[in-house]
């Protein structure tokens, strides 16, 4: 009696194995978490809308009218862009905070760099320096969402609320005396 012995080729288990790939993919795609969009007519963090502006000198965003009317100014104060929407969610205009030097959360408020013609209070200020430093800032949202925008080359950092913010550093320093 012969027996006769069958196996799969090569190019079968290659086919198999892509598609347990694209059926595994879809699958992951599927239950992914979006990502929350904070800035919804610019995908970028302030930085990297000044960024492209940047001619080594000043460059300043500024947010007018309840943060619904942005600009960048050089550092002169005339207008380089007018950004035509606004960068925050109508009704999520987010309060602004800086660290003081005892390292304690402060509101911020901002300073109004304009022609002397204009009347309106300044929403927001990032600056960009001339050596790519930036507007070291806080933003916390109406959801308690905070975002802490450091004023070097660090990425944005997210925390749920300002506590946690502050309790990130008080760890940081704790680690930095050891």
């Amino acid at each position: 009696m012969r027996y006769k012995l069958s196996a799969f080729t090569l190019v079968e288990m290659l086919i198999v194995l892509i598609l347990i790939g694209v059926v595994y993919s879809l699958i992951l795609n599927r239950y992914k978490p979006e990502k929350e969009e904070l800035f919804p007519h610019s995908q970028t963090p302030f930085r990297s809308i000044l960024i492209p502006l940047w001619n080594h000198s000043h460059i300043i965003l500024l947010c007018e009218d309840k943060c619904k009317k942005c600009n960048i100014y050089n550092e002169n104060g005339k207008i380089i862009k007018k950004i035509k929407q606004s960068l925050f969610k109508q009704n999520d205009v987010p309060k602004f905070y800086v660290f003081s030097d005892n390292g304690e959360i402060n509101r911020k408020e901002f300073l109004h760099i304009k022609p002397q013609n204009s009347e309106e209070r300044v929403c927001f200020r990032f600056d960009l320096y001339p050596n790519k430093s930036s507007s070291e800032l806080i933003l916390e949202y109406k959801n308690g969402k905070v975002l802490y925008l450091p004023p070097y080359f660090n990425d944005t950092l997210s925390f749920s609320s300002l506590e946690g913010l502050q309790n990130y550093f008080e760890n940081l320093k704790t680690e930095i005396v050891r």
